[in-house]
């Protein structure tokens, strides 16, 4: 594994036309090589072909469009997309090795997808357990307990504790129980995030049930 990566990025030009930077900039020169035609403006690219045509690492792309864009000159403005791996084979597999390198780079691939998953959700569990749905609601709730200011500092010092939590967590696996404080907190934060009407409840429920009644009902008959 060589580094986690944009698979694309999108340049746009601001004072200087790209094929004008290209006559002096070894930069900008390999990007219109690999750039097609702008689309609204933009020049889009895929990162790894810049960096072989550049003759660097991919990771150095990156650096490249930062510094260029805080130079102060304001010529470039940039934006990235679509997050991918980058591997480095040291050597050409065997057709034998082929299939088992494939499958292997899939099931490593799934276990970082999921607990990017699991991390997300992780921030969703702090979201609710430190936070109010709305400021009116978070106003309300001051407004009735005599101790207003205090609930802020409950906030904050629960949002410490769960930060030492989740920087503390050496299994992943475990990471949204740990968060949540128990499976059963986890499966009543997740679908049902900020949804505080009762109405709304009621009704977000009977969409899930339905739509796992449709699929469950469509796998059987399949």
């Amino acid at each position: 594994m060589d580094s986690v990566l944009p698979a694309s990025i999108g340049v746009r030009f601001h004072k200087t036309k790209l094929e004008d930077l290209a006559k002096n900039d070894k930069f900008f020169r390999a990007f219109l090589a690999v750039s097609p035609k702008p689309f609204q403006g933009v020049y889009r690219c895929s990162l790894l072909k810049l960096a072989v045509e550049l003759g660097v690492k991919p990771y150095n792309v990156p650096k490249i469009l930062y510094s260029i864009q805080h130079s102060g000159n304001g010529e470039i403005s940039y934006e990235v997309d679509h997050e991918s791996f980058v591997l480095e084979l040291n050597g050409i597999p065997s057709p034998k090795q082929i299939m088992p390198l494939a499958n292997a780079m899939i099931e490593s691939t799934r276990q970082i997808e999921s607990a990017l998953v699991q991390k997300l959700n992780c921030m969703y569990f702090v979201a609710r357990k430190v936070s109010m749905p709305t400021v009116d609601s978070m106003l309300k709730k001051e407004n009735m307990n005599e101790e207003g200011a205090k609930m802020y500092f409950d906030f904050s010092r629960q949002l410490n504790d769960l930060i030492n939590i989740y920087f503390s967590i050496e299994r992943e696996v475990e990471m949204e129980v740990q968060i949540a404080g128990s499976e059963e907190e986890r499966n009543l934060m997740m679908p049902l995030l900020y949804i505080d009407s009762h109405r709304e409840k009621a009704g977000l429920e009977s969409q899930i049930k339905k739509v796992l009644k449709e699929y469950h009902h469509g796998s059987t008959s399949n």
